[in-house]
C-alpha cells in the first residue's frame, strides 16, 4: 500500500462537535430579528453558507421585503459573532481527535482542514482547542 501523503479533514461535525453551537447562534440571531426559531429550515440547510441560510429565512418570513446580499452578509457576521462567543466555552473535539492528529504528526503525515466554514472561525477555534499545531493547512471557501 502506498503511504499517505496527507490527510484532509472536514471540520464541523468531523473534528469538532459544533452543530449544537451553530444552532444556538442561529436561535440567538433569529430571536434578535423577531423571526420564528425555525430549527427545521436551519438543519435542512447544513452545508450552505450563513448568507444563503439567512436569505432563505428572510424570504420565508418576510416575503414582501427585498433582501440584499449585503444585508444577508451583515446578518451572517452577527450569527458568526454569536457562534464564536459560544464556541469559546462550549466547543469540543470529538473523542480521539487530538490523539489522532498527534499520531499522524508523529508519523510525518501532514494534515489539513478543508471546510466550507469561515477561515477566521476555524483559525480561532483550532487555536483555543489546542489542535492548531497539528494542522499544517486550513483551506476554506474564502479568505475571511
Amino acid at each position: 500500500m502506498t503511504p499517505s501523503k496527507a490527510i484532509l479533514f472536514d471540520y464541523d461535525g468531523v473534528l469538532v462537535a459544533s452543530e449544537p453551537i451553530h444552532l444556538l447562534a442561529w436561535m440567538q440571531l433569529l430571536d434578535e430579528l423577531n423571526l420564528p426559531k425555525d430549527q427545521e429550515l436551519i438543519l435542512q440547510s447544513v452545508g450552505k453558507t450563513a448568507p444563503e441560510i439567512i436569505l432563505k429565512l428572510l424570504q420565508k418570513y418576510q416575503p414582501t421585503e427585498v433582501h440584499s446580499l449585503e444585508k444577508c452578509r451583515e446578518l451572517a457576521q452577527r450569527k458568526n459573532f454569536h457562534y464564536l462567543n459560544h464556541a469559546r466555552t462550549a466547543l469540543t473535539l470529538y473523542p480521539g481527535v487530538l490523539d489522532g492528529l498527534q499520531w499522524l504528526h508523529s508519523e510525518g503525515i501532514p494534515t489539513a482542514i478543508v471546510s466550507n466554514g469561515r477561515r477566521k472561525e476555524i483559525y480561532e477555534t483550532t487555536e483555543f482547542l489546542g489542535i492548531r499545531p497539528w494542522i499544517k493547512e486550513i483551506i476554506t471557501r474564502g479568505l475571511s
